[in-house]
């Protein structure tokens, strides 16, 4: 999945897309629309985490350190965990888990990732975790020259 993030021009907004969806995250609302490209319906919910380069949640947990890259060209990146409660995958109330990867100079996202579970629990006992999808981020550009990307197609319920 490839997705395209906005902050400006008052739009906290991201497209993401693949070959089965088109989703579009609206942050100031707090929904998402998932578009479901091969019989064109459309799925509301909530957004339940932050806007990617909206920094680290402050209720978000320290996880640990790495570095990037090679000995003369790297970064040290941090990575925390989040986990909540939404009605992100269903009409039930489910723990999720937000995993973000932030470089420690500048807080610049490099990698977040929504989990269904909890990802406190120890690797072995994980059982109902699973990736709900992870977004890497690269190439920074300043600037989007057509924000109507992130319109929300007609038949989506806007609730």
């Amino acid at each position: 999945m490839q997705c395209l993030c906005m902050h400006s021009r008052g739009l906290l907004a991201c497209l993401c897309i693949s070959r089965h969806i088109r989703m579009v995250q609206l942050f100031e609302q707090r929904r998402a629309y998932i578009n479901f490209l091969s019989n064109n319906t459309c799925k509301s919910t909530d957004v339940a985490f932050p806007f990617p380069s909206d920094g680290v949640p402050s209720n978000a947990s320290f996880l640990n350190s790495y570095i990037l890259g090679s000995e003369s060209n790297s970064l040290l990146v941090n990575e925390w965990l989040l986990v909540y409660t939404s009605y992100f995958t269903s009409d039930k109330a489910h723990t999720h888990s937000w995993n973000g990867h932030f470089t420690a100079e500048g807080c610049i996202p490099v990698r977040y990732a929504i989990y269904r579970g909890d990802m406190r629990t120890p690797l072995g006992h994980r059982g109902q975790t699973r990736l709900l999808f992870s977004i890497h981020f690269g190439n920074y550009t300043s600037g989007i020259d057509d924000d109507r990307v992130f319109d929300v197609p007609g038949y989506c319920p806007p609730e």
